[in-house]
């Protein structure tokens, strides 16, 4: 059987692969590598209502492996609790550690991101996913053993449709043609100048993986290096609370408003399995997929969210929040809004903002993407008979470990 690594397997999306690898029959031990040691189920059952990610309130690891810090504990969560996953502790960018991890690897999946939004933190954000994927590169490359890397991107990297829609004064006036696929131009419309950083740096970070002058040979389709955008991921071992705190607020009728953009919904579980197949398919025919979902507005996805809560079901139509008297927010005032919250982060909160301007103009988008390829090479599953089942599993799992 395979040896596999994950990088920054005890994310969220990192913890669905790595449960999804413990199902695949060709798959012997699993070295999961991240920063921060995986939550604990009885950390979970105490949910940090004061924090919005369970890795940050996570313990210490105790003991070391010469470079990298090997974590146990008496609780581990259920994934973790497997003894075929091995967890090791170090930083992305660094190469030594990662090293020892991938001794006896075949595969290579480069799950590891940051995906805050918080301009404080751009350069913390730059390291960990482009100098990390540089590590992660030097590593694949000099490694003996690893024939194949799966890099986890994102559809943030592929950018907007109309350029001219997203100028100062002409925020509401946005509108999109048609679903994006792996045919749309590189070079067109990125978010590079909306100042998003996260899709800056995984655009940047995609560059390396897919450019074979930026590492040795082994690219290719067939034995390499395979690219997989991601799209809205929803479902069970959401331990950052990315969607936790909006459901809180859904429930509680405190979400300020909704965005008038749209986004592309999918759901996490099948992301791993495609993972999964690109490592292990014999042939590829391309070295880029994209997984994404149902292409819906923000308040289609809001109104779905908030009737797998019981006390909405019989009243799913009243208005879901707003300011100004607005249910849609436009995305001037978001973009205003967003200005707010990064300044108060900066100068009173100290913690990370609600939305920044960057991710406000983001959420104006109408991102709407197409994953025929995946479902045709990869065996990915058609995500309007699933998008339902990822906002309430993901919502029951919130629910069974005490978040609401």
């Amino acid at each position: 059987m395979t040896t596999v690594l994950v990088t920054g397997g005890t994310g969220f999306f990192g913890h669905n692969l790595v449960a999804a690898l413990l199902l695949d029959d060709r798959v012997g031990d699993i070295h999961v590598y991240a920063r921060n040691p995986p939550p604990t189920e009885n950390r979970l059952s105490r949910w940090a209502i004061d924090g919005r990610s369970m890795i940050s309130h996570a313990p210490e690891p105790v003991g070391n492996s010469e470079n990298c810090r090997v974590f146990q504990s008496a609780e581990p969560n259920a994934i973790f609790a497997n003894p075929r996953v091995l967890f090791f502790q170090g930083d992305i960018c660094d190469e030594a550690a990662l090293t020892k991890a991938a001794e006896g690897c075949t595969v290579l999946f480069h799950a590891c991101g940051d995906t805050r939004w918080w301009n404080a933190k751009n350069q913390e954000q730059w390291e960990t996913n482009v100098r990390g994927t540089t590590t992660a590169i030097k590593v694949m490359s000099k490694s003996p053993t690893l024939k194949r890397f799966i890099y986890t991107s994102t559809v943030d990297v592929m950018g907007h449709y109309d350029v001219d829609a997203y100028k100062p004064g002409a925020y509401e006036h946005l509108t999109v043609d048609g679903a994006l696929d792996e045919s749309w131009s590189w070079g067109m419309n990125s978010y590079c100048d909306f100042g998003y950083n996260y899709a800056s740096t995984k655009r940047e970070a995609e560059r390396l993986v897919r450019n074979p002058y930026e590492h040795d040979t082994k690219i290719g389709a067939n034995g390499g290096y395979i690219v997989i955008r991601a799209g809205s991921m929803l479902g069970p071992w959401d331990v950052t609370d990315q969607y936790g705190r909006l459901f809180g607020e859904l429930k509680a009728r405190t979400l300020a408003g909704i965005p008038c953009g749209g986004t592309s919904v999918c759901h996490v579980q099948d992301v791993a399995r495609a993972h999964i197949m690109a490592a292990f398919a014999p042939t590829l025919e391309h070295d880029l997929y994209i997984c994404a979902g149902i292409n819906m507005t923000y308040r289609e996805l809001f109104r779905a969210m908030r009737s797998v809560l019981s006390e909405y079901r019989s009243d799913n139509s009243a208005p879901i929040g707003g300011i100004c008297g607005r249910d849609i927010i436009p995305a001037s005032l978001l973009w205003y809004y967003g200005w707010f919250c990064e300044l108060y982060a900066n100068y009173w909160s100290g913690s990370e903002p609600e939305i920044n301007p960057g991710l406000a103009r983001y959420m104006s988008c109408l991102a709407y993407y197409n994953s025929d390829r995946a479902q045709g090479e990869l065996g990915y599953p058609e995500q309007s008979l699933r998008w339902g089942e990822a906002i309430s599993e993901s919502y029951e799992w919130y629910r069974a470990r005490g978040r609401f």
